[in-house]
């Protein structure tokens, strides 16, 4: 046999091997932290990294109030595009902690892969049985694989990424506290706590939508009794919670305006209230696929790429450009129509209980999930594939047991721990890209020179330096390359205020409307540099003609409002910032303005009125000031009962 030619024998004739720390499940997890510690070690002193992550934390007023009121406005506002309220409160219990230090936040991005890591040896042992010492290394070898891939490196390192690591450290809790019921014992207080663990997964991500799938198949892959109706019994408010969870995030979709990168109703109850009207303004971005075909394209063309980039995890991006497939013969569209039939194979050929076959099933079926089946602005990232991943790693802590059997303990332990040393050696080369802001952008901008989201992000950390000249020809090379992305007039308008390059401003709003004269939101930026400059006549005719361009853009409107207040012409502004409110009725600075021209026209009842719905955002703490004030002026205007 070929373990017994590879060990050796004691004086007291008992075989030991070079991986005798695989005796018991303890030493095996000692054995994985540490190696997982010793690859990510360095993100410890990572800073931020200008993605996002100061946005959510530096600059995010809602992670610095862990009062009851604060807790409220986290799970009663969106956040951009997203509903995601655990995961900002796991921000504030590090805020309250470590206030603004990455390191803290650092920590438990570290603490918290960790823990997945081991939930996954877990759940192998709990998959395979007893604890005998070829599952020991087989669970060794899917947290091994599963805690040095990678593809979570983006997870680990870059703060944000701690949706990814919260979604699945409840989703396996959800999964656990399933196989519990399953015994038969307590199983309703088991049931209720994986549906509880679910809510959790899916207020931290939407991937937690998944979960209820992952369930359902555990079931049907563990069960003898694989009726529809034992199924459904078991995962029915699973089911619900998973509906849930995509309806909101549905709603943060909707509720985002991608012209201003702004959203329109930021409090969650009213844009429900108002969800048939977020609907109805909702324009379908090109780049999703125009037209059945090309979607089921698109669709298979993301899966397709999602899958190799897990299974050949080398040069990873950091940003993916939308890529929308030639035709179905795209090399990717195969690829993914490819898997989708190992898919549907693997998932109806299932007889016997073997782990790979229920890693498999999980790795592609929660991989097709998020393939821009629903279309998303993020087209794809490796970090969606976290979730994923745990599968995947089922699937090679099987193979390292097959191989266990097959060529002995250690022959086969060397072969599979080459192969997660190659995993491993592959994430510390990675990681260098989140140590700090501008190693993350050049990488990214190695990997995607001809992106435009690529020079935007450089730009804003230009710009966060004092770099603005630069950061103006980062912006001006990201309107060259997405010409069609208007919000980006409004960053290089702020740049160019910042930088006191008024004339360069100026002269970049005349090209830009030169070269596209019926752009509403060029002319609606070259009008807000002429009046940063105090030419109001030449900025009033700048607004108009982006009004005229395009009477439902909003921004241009508010802007000829203000231009009229700041000139006295009252009528006028409130003319303006009226038609700029019906554009968007839920914007607080739109509200605030108006009641300001309607203050200065002493129309006060009505200003009142404005001040109160801009102070509703919790964010403008003048309109409050403002509504204060002018209540007491009001009350004291009024004629008293005794006169």
């Amino acid at each position: 046999m070929p373990e017994t030619q590879t060990n050796q024998t004691t004086a007291l004739g008992e075989k030991t091997s070079r991986f005798d720390v695989f005796t018991g499940p303890r030493k095996a997890l000692i054995f994985l932290a540490v190696m997982v510690l010793a690859a990510y070690w360095t993100t410890l002193s990572a800073d931020y990294v200008n993605y996002d992550d100061i946005t959510l934390l530096k600059n995010n007023y809602m992670i610095q109030d862990l009062s009851p009121a604060g807790v409220k406005t986290m799970f009663t506002h969106f956040m951009p595009k997203s509903y995601y309220p655990v995961r900002l409160l796991s921000y504030a219990m590090d805020y309250r902690i470590w206030g603004d230090d990455p390191f803290g936040h650092h920590v438990t991005n570290l603490l918290l892969h960790l823990f997945n890591t081991a939930l996954v040896f877990l759940l192998f042992l709990n998959l395979a049985g007893e604890p005998a010492k070829k599952n020991i290394w087989s669970a060794f070898g899917a947290g091994a694989f599963f805690g040095l891939h990678p593809i979570a490196a983006g997870s680990v390192a870059w703060i944000p990424g701690r949706e990814e690591l919260l979604v699945f450290f409840f989703g396996l809790w959800c999964l656990l506290m399933q196989m519990e019921a399953a015994k038969g014992k307590k199983t309703s207080l088991y049931l209720a706590l994986s549906a509880g663990a679910c809510l959790l997964a899916c207020l931290s991500n939407v991937m937690g939508a998944a979960l209820p799938f992952l369930a359902a198949w555990y079931i049907f892959y563990s069960q003898e009794d694989k009726k529809l109706q034992t199924i459904f019994s078991r995962t029915w408010l699973l089911w619900i919670i998973g509906a849930g969870a995509v309806f909101m995030k549905i709603a943060a979709e909707l509720a985002w305006n991608s012209q201003t990168m702004a959203s329109k109703i930021p409090h969650v109850p009213t844009a429900i209230l108002h969800l048939g009207d977020l609907w109805s303004q909702f324009t379908p971005s090109v780049e999703a696929g125009q037209g059945l075909v090309q979607r089921i394209s698109v669709i298979l063309s993301v899966f397709g790429e999602n899958v190799v980039h897990g299974l050949f995890p080398f040069s990873l991006p950091i940003f993916f450009p939308p890529r929308i497939p030639a035709s179905l013969m795209d090399p990717y569209v195969l690829i993914g129509l490819g898997f989708v039939l190992c898919l549907a194979a693997a998932f109806f050929l299932t007889r016997r209980k073997e782990i790979w076959r229920l890693g498999l099933v999980w790795y592609l079926a929660v991989i097709f999930m998020t393939s821009q089946i629903f279309p998303t602005f993020v087209w794809r990232a490796d970090r969606f594939l976290y979730l994923p991943l745990g599968g995947l790693a089922l699937a090679a802590g099987w193979l390292a047991g097959w191989l266990f059997g097959r060529l002995g303990e250690n022959k086969s332990g060397l072969v599979f721990l080459s192969l997660v040393a190659a995993l491993g050696a592959q994430t510390v080369v990675y990681l260098p890209a989140f140590a700090n802001p501008m190693a993350f952008h050049y990488y990214a901008k190695s990997n995607n020179p001809d992106y435009y989201l690529v020079y935007e992000y450089l730009g804003q950390e230009q710009v966060r330096q004092g770099a603005f000249k630069d950061a103006l020809k980062h912006y001006a090379k990201a309107l060259d390359l997405a010409p069609d992305k208007n919000y980006l007039w409004d960053k290089v308008f702020k740049t160019v205020i910042m930088s006191g390059e008024l004339k360069y401003g100026e002269n970049l709003g005349k090209t830009a409307v030169r070269k596209q004269p019926d752009n509403a939101y060029r002319r609606n930026y070259y009008g807000a540099i002429l009046s940063f400059e105090g030419k109001d006549q030449k900025a009033v005719q700048q607004f108009k003609k982006a009004v005229e361009l395009d009477p439902s853009a909003e921004a241009p409107r508010h802007n000829l409002g203000l231009q009229y207040l700041g000139m006295g012409e009252l009528e006028k502004a409130e003319e303006q910032l009226r038609e700029a409110h019906k554009l968007n009725p839920f914007n607080a600075r739109y509200s605030y303005d108006l009641a300001r021209a309607l203050e200065r026209l002493e129309k006060n009842e009505e200003a009142l009125e404005y001040y109160l719905m801009a102070a509703q955002d919790p964010k403008n703490l003048e309109a409050r000031r403002a509504a204060k004030r002018l209540a007491g002026e009001i009350r004291r205007a009024a004629p008293s009962k005794e006169d």
